[in-house]
């Protein structure tokens, strides 16, 4: 590669080395095949910016598996003017395609700013409409052995009050 421009808009396969050879084969789609390509069929890829500290603090890879928790605010059943945060764990067993990182003139990976989720194209309409809803996204981050889902019951401050606080 002669110039820079070359590399606008590609996505690397692996962070490159101090000293290490720039070749092509670095390059998402350079060894024949599109990042279309790459998609296991009945799935799609969603960028989803990262918001949450899991997400900020560099620990997630290519490859690794999330799960989503979601904050926000639900109507009481029993008084519809009454809204009660509730946090529930919703999509699991994301997979990780890429998580993008900029670099710098000199190369040097920053902070992390999206993911690229592979899913099942209900899953990332329910991860759009999750993303555009205002509620507080987190995520887990799961062992790659463990990949059956998990069953948690959504949590509000009755059931907070309830497993914590101890009557006096």
């Amino acid at each position: 590669m002669t110039s820079s421009m070359e590399l606008e808009n590609r996505i690397l396969v692996r962070p490159v080395g101090e000293g290490e050879i720039f070749q092509r084969s670095l390059l998402l789609g350079e060894n024949g095949s599109t990042v279309s390509e790459q998609i296991r069929p009945g799935f799609v890829l969603f960028a989803f910016p990262i918001v949450d500290l899991m997400g900020q603090s560099e620990i997630l890879q290519d490859g690794d598996r999330i799960d989503l928790l979601l904050s926000f605010a639900q109507v009481d059943p029993a008084n519809p003017t009454v809204a009660i945060a509730t946090t529930a764990l919703t999509l699991q067993n994301i997979e990780v395609f890429k998580v993008l990182r900029p670099t710098d003139d000199e190369g040097n990976a920053g902070t992390s700013t999206a993911l690229m989720c592979l899913m099942k194209p209900e899953d990332a309409v329910m991860l759009k409409f999750i993303k555009d809803s205002g509620g507080t996204i987190d995520f887990a981050l799961r062992s790659p052995l463990d990949a059956d889902p998990f069953t948690a019951p959504p949590v509000d401050q009755s059931d907070l009050v309830g497993r914590f606080v101890q009557p006096q």
